[in-house]
């Protein structure tokens, strides 16, 4: 018997957003329906105009699921808004087309919720594909701060990621083994009270991708609301799959928002010091990882290198050129 609220509406609904994962979406799409039995809940399906079937194989093969079709790339946040503002659910599941669902896993977060009425974002730990059960460290993590992102940069976070101090932006100190609250929940599996979204609103829509998670928590987190890991719950997450085909698109938008959180945050001068910050930590890794490719002329070392000159070219062109810092 599946559980439902009072006035009959679905316990949860599950927001996703999909773009060219026509596949992946399928799996995750699956894995859904195969791991929920106990609680009633509806799936809405944002496509971004993504041109690759995923439409009619939505229509085809899961009827049952709620779809909308834009005519364009809308973005993370605007879809995740499209779909929570037709959602039915008392608790709002953003999850992304990349990963697949382990049996009872959603039902196991809604039950914590339902036992922890203070606790308004709920994660889980999110796995590597390959089989190696290898944990994510982007599940969650601390608020960027200057300190963090200077951490960070200069790579002394990943000399010494197991500090307490020095591993704080990822919390890489923390090997996911306990429950825990956290300053921000990744994206790809949140769980959100609705009351949450009464309380602080939508996700904010000019976060395009990247960042809009953190934004979000910090938005709760303000409201006093717990931000709240479970360690005892996975699913799999593959990653990034809808930026395979556009990867400096990708590296952009996190610059962007990375910058536009700071803006939001903490102010102008934070953000322009943060963008020296990662310039000053782009040019260390570009030489960095030209001195290993002049060693072994292997492509990752080329691709790494290529990856931070994307980045030094970003800054030059949008901070340094304009004579303005992005607003």
């Amino acid at each position: 018997m599946k559980y439902k609220n009072m006035d009959n509406r679905p316990v949860l609904s599950i927001c996703i957003v999909n773009y060219k994962v026509e596949d992946l979406l399928r799996k995750c799409l699956n894995s859904i329906y195969e791991s929920i039995s106990c609680i009633a809940f509806e799936t809405i399906i944002v496509d971004n105009n993504s041109g690759d079937g995923s439409v009619e194989m939505i229509k085809s093969i899961f009827p049952q699921a709620n779809s909308i079709e834009n005519l364009e790339n809308v973005g993370f946040s605007k879809a995740n808004n499209q779909a929570i503002s037709i959602a039915n659910g008392k608790y709002i599941l953003l999850l992304n087309p990349d990963t697949i669902v382990k049996h009872h896993a959603i039902e196991k977060m809604v039950k914590f919720m339902e036992n922890h009425q203070s606790v308004g974002i709920l994660g889980c730990k999110l796995l590597n594909s390959d089989g190696s059960k290898k944990i994510q460290w982007t599940s969650c993590g601390s608020f960027p701060t200057l300190f963090n992102v200077f951490l960070w940069q200069s790579l002394l976070e990943k000399l010494f990621y197991k500090n307490r101090i020095f591993g704080m932006r990822q919390m890489t100190y923390w090997q996911r083994d306990t429950n825990k609250e956290v300053d921000w929940i990744s994206g790809a599996c949140m769980l959100i009270r609705r009351e949450v979204i009464n309380d602080i609103g939508l996700l904010d829509e000019s976060f395009f991708s990247y960042f809009e998670d953190t934004d979000f928590c910090y938005r709760a987190k303000k409201k006093k609301w717990i931000v709240y890991f479970l360690a005892d719950v996975d699913i799999i997450h593959i990653g990034g799959q809808s930026w395979n085909n556009i990867h400096k698109k990708a590296i952009e938008n996190k610059l962007e928002n990375i910058h536009r959180f700071f803006i939001k945050c903490y102010g102008e001068l934070p953000a322009f010091m943060c963008e020296l910050l990662i310039l000053y930590g782009s040019l260390l890794r570009s030489c960095i990882w030209t001195i290993f490719f002049l060693i072994k002329r292997d492509i990752r070392y080329k691709r790494k290198l290529e990856e931070h000159k994307e980045i030094i070219k970003w800054y030059i062109k949008n901070i340094f050129l304009s004579g303005k810092i992005l607003l």
